[in-house]
């Protein structure tokens, strides 16, 4: 991970796995047109257009955060939110663009917005992807005690998932918490 003086990385902050979930939570949204049912824990369906709207904006908000211009990050993070609210991983970076501004209430709601979709597409799939997105945001959430507890009941659910198995055996929790760079995503 970069030093926390480099400009911000949106996803460079984020862990494997979450990374993994947002590349899947992108092909989704770009795949989604319009009605019908959607697989669990996928963003809704929108028009392409819609899609692709949002998705320039995120772009943006990535490319202003790396040139370190927050105030342009958020307000490009917010129009792609207002298209599409069902990204967690957008939320997350709007909370990572709120804590560079020193916005500090509104990264904890980003945060916990993020967080609750994260919940919702864990309810929808069983996936310890969702899990594991949740622990990192109950680590910069500050919440470390609810971040052990949500580890330990999926472990005891999910017994032999090997993504969980590593994560417990590599002590990610103590790895995120001991990270540089999370700990300045901390509030």
């Amino acid at each position: 991970m970069p030093p926390p003086s480099s400009p911000l990385r949106i996803r460079s902050v984020v862990p494997r796995a979450f990374v993994a979930t947002l590349a899947g939570v992108l092909a989704l949204g770009m795949v989604g047109c319009g009605g019908g049912d959607r697989p669990p824990g996928a963003p809704r369906t929108v028009d392409r257009k819609v899609a692709a709207e949002a998705e320039g904006h995120a772009a943006e908000a990535a490319f202003a955060a790396q040139i370190r211009d927050y105030r342009r990050a958020e307000g490009a993070m917010k129009k792609a939110i207002a298209l599409r609210d069902d990204i967690p991983d957008w939320w997350f970076s709007l909370g990572l663009i709120h804590v560079r501004l020193g916005q500090k209430d509104e990264a904890r709601s980003a945060y916990r917005r993020a967080l609750d979709l994260h919940e919702s597409r864990y309810d929808e799939t069983d996936s310890t992807a969702e899990v594991i997105a949740q622990l990192y945001l109950l680590v910069v959430l500050n919440r470390e005690s609810d971040a052990r507890k949500r580890l330990d009941k999926a472990a005891r659910k999910h017994r032999n998932d090997a993504r969980l198995e590593e994560f417990i055996r590599s002590k990610g929790i103590d790895r995120l918490l001991a990270d540089p760079e999370v700990r300045s995503n901390q509030l």
